[in-house]
């Protein structure tokens, strides 16, 4: 995808950083791809141990958190295409469609979402937090979002916002939680497990996380190649596999999972119009005691084999570049599309 207005972002001033494996911490790894839907030159890799994806080098945490605060959403905006005023995203429009999904949230998972104080981490423009408080009585919503002009508004609006990256964020006040809202945020992080493991610490029992992770597959699958489906924004990627994992890794039941991968798409109509998300997969996961539920990462090799052949290794970069890659438009174009359905 080409972008003619040039950005304000300078990625290639931008001091970054080698990574290993946030889910199993190994260091041996796959290259994906090497540019990104923007066009800028980043290394997309894959953890040939467990399948996670996560783009390595990438920027430190200083450089993350001077992208959300100056250059977000008009980065957002010359990614789609559409750099003009007119595709402005007002807030007010922002929060109304938040609030949207938040009601929509509220009703399909009310009976996981715990009475107490309620955390949205990546929170906007607090329309979701404000959906959630107008739906479920009795819960005292706040939020954190790294968006300097987004958390502005929220607090504008009544909603409890803190202003920096997740990352970053030190409140002893928030000593027990009941929910954690996760949503469309997680791909955002930068230790999405070391996020896991800090609302472990500060759930009570049996408390909640509720998550909406875009499923990085079913966008290859859309996009037909992989570097078009990786963002600057997007350090990790996740399908429900690699999502799985991470979760059991820290000790969290799962007990509600839902995947748009393989639904109609009047199903999926139905899910738009009632202000859900698409293209998403969706968690609830419980706190229990983590020493009956916690999985070893460093302990893979007696379940791997079955993990691999099903999607991973050892050929899950054939797979990519046959199915998701230039190779699907080629042989579609020549008629043998039958070929890789």
């Amino acid at each position: 995808m080409e972008h003619s207005e040039k950005s304000r972002f300078q990625y290639e001033t931008a001091v970054c950083e080698e990574i290993s494996c946030n889910l199993c911490g190994a260091d041996s790894l796959y290259v994906l791809a090497r540019k990104i839907s923007s066009g800028m030159n980043v290394q997309t890799c894959m953890c040939k141990n467990c399948g996670l994806i996560f783009i390595n080098p990438r920027m430190t945490r200083t450089e993350y958190d001077r992208y959300y605060k100056t250059y977000y959403h008009e980065e957002r905006l010359r990614t789609k295409g559409k750099t003009s005023p007119k595709y402005a995203d007002p807030a007010g429009r922002g929060f109304e469609n938040a609030y949207q999904f938040g009601r929509a949230l509220a009703e399909d998972f009310r009976k996981w979402i715990c009475k107490g104080v309620i955390l949205d981490v990546g929170s906007s423009y607090g329309g979701l937090l404000a959906g959630v408080k107008d739906t479920i009585r009795g819960v005292s919503v706040v939020g954190i979002e790294p968006s300097s002009a987004d958390a502005a508004y929220a607090n504008s609006q009544g909603i409890e916002t803190y202003n920096t990256l997740f990352e970053n964020f030190r409140n002893d006040k928030i000593n027990s939680l009941s929910t954690v809202f996760c949503v469309q945020t997680f791909n955002h992080l930068l230790d999405p497990r070391g996020f896991l493991v800090w609302s472990h610490d500060h759930l009570a029992m049996g408390g909640t996380i509720i998550l909406a992770v875009k499923n990085f597959r079913q966008q290859c699958r859309r996009a037909g190649a992989i570097y078009s489906s990786v963002q600057i924004d997007h350090p990790y990627m996740f399908t429900p596999e690699t999502l799985t994992l991470m979760i059991q890794s820290v000790g969290f039941e799962i007990v509600y999972m839902d995947v748009d991968e393989h639904k109609k798409v009047s199903v999926l109509k139905r899910q738009k119009e009632r202000g859900m998300s698409m293209h998403h997969m969706r968690f609830v996961v419980r706190k229990t005691r983590p020493e009956v539920l916690r999985r070893d990462m460093k302990k893979l090799k007696g379940d791997v084999l079955f993990f691999r052949a099903q999607f991973f290794l050892p050929y899950l970069k054939l797979y990519h570049v046959i199915v998701y890659g230039g190779w699907k438009r080629y042989m579609q174009k020549i008629g043998l599309s039958m070929l890789i359905r």
